[in-house]
């Protein structure tokens, strides 16, 4: 993809080796950022990560 040869570019030009960086598209992003969300359950909240075997899923709103 064209975008990520501009990112991987820019970010050589910024001294960010490319055995650093890692690229995720925006859905695995967004997927991530929600697995780690706060979860609250009867009136508590904890920051916790989801149990391995649960499920989402995530939609994007546009």
């Amino acid at each position: 993809m064209i975008q990520q040869n501009i990112l991987r570019l820019a970010s050589e030009q910024a001294g960010i080796s490319s055995d650093k960086l890692t690229l995720a598209l925006e859905p695995e992003a967004a997927s991530l950022y929600c697995r780690h969300l706060p979860a609250q359950r009867e009136g508590e909240s904890s920051l916790s990560t989801l149990r391995v075997g649960k499920k989402y899923i995530g939609e994007p709103l546009i």
